[in-house]
Order: structure tokens, then C-alpha cells, then sequence
């Protein structure tokens, strides 16, 4: 798939291609950064010497490389969600980034999932007899002839 300075060469100089980030190689964006040391500090919060003696005591290098490239798939409630699973879940060791994205996926409000019809409701086949039966009470219930 082509780039958009290369459809668009206007475009070059306002949207630049992300880079990943190479170890040792702290986040280059504002954004970036803002959002690894607020996940670290939180993490450090939660975990303590568990999150430092794995991920270190701040965000830069191999780690934060990971990191930075899990959390640049999510938005900022999304990254709410993920620290409070964090805080709720039955574990004493981080997540993995994977794992992080992970639990915001199945933590994420059903209104913001994709529909999946395999776990929409399911018709469920019935005999004559009770479909009768049903059919009687409804009319029933609305003062029609059973």
C-alpha cells in the first residue's frame, strides 16, 4: 500500500510515515511521551519493584519501544480501562503489553464492539404443540379468543 505523500506529494511535508522506535530511542512525539510515563507511573504505582526490576523505573529503551507501540492503538479511555483492569485483576505481575491490549479489548463497553452475530440471540426451533400453547397465551394476555 502506498503512502499518502506518495499519492498526495503536497502531503509529504504535513504527514510523516511513523517510524518504529529503535532500542534505547525515547518516544518522539509530545503525545508519546505524555502517555508511557503516565502508563509507568501508574504501573509503578500498582506493581512497584515487580514493574521496575522487569520494565525499569522509566520508560525508555527496549521496553518502552514495546510499549509505545501496544498503547499507539489506543485511545486515551482505552488506556483508562486498561490500568483499571490492572488494579482489579487477580495478579500480582504486570501484563505483558499484549496482555495489556488484551484486557482492554474484553473490558471495552459492548457498545463500541463490532456486532458479532454468533453471540446475537439464536431462534429457537419449537414443536407445533408449544408454539400453539405460547400462541393461546399471547392471545390471552390481549383479550383475543385462546
Amino acid at each position: 500500500m502506498k503512502h499518502i505523500s506518495e499519492i498526495n506529494p503536497g502531503l509529504a511535508s504535513q504527514t510523516e510515515p511513523r517510524k518504529p522506535l529503535q532500542p534505547g530511542e525515547r518516544p518522539r512525539s509530545d503525545g508519546d511521551r505524555a502517555r508511557l510515563d503516565n502508563l509507568w507511573y501508574h504501573m509503578l504505582s500498582i506493581y512497584g519493584d515487580r514493574w521496575e526490576a522487569k520494565y525499569g523505573a522509566v520508560p525508555e529503551g527496549g521496553p518502552a519501544h514495546v510499549w509505545i507501540e501496544a498503547l499507539r492503538g489506543l485511545s486515551d479511555r482505552q488506556m483508562k480501562i486498561g490500568l483499571r483492569c490492572c488494579l482489579l485483576r487477580d495478579s500480582a505481575f504486570a501484563p505483558t503489553p499484549g496482555e495489556f491490549v488484551v484486557m482492554v479489548g474484553e473490558n471495552s463497553a459492548p457498545a463500541h464492539r463490532p456486532f458479532d452475530r454468533s453471540k446475537a440471540l439464536a431462534h429457537q426451533p419449537s414443536d407445533e404443540e408449544t408454539t400453539a400453547r405460547n400462541m393461546a397465551a399471547l392471545r390471552g394476555m390481549l383479550g383475543g379468543s385462546a
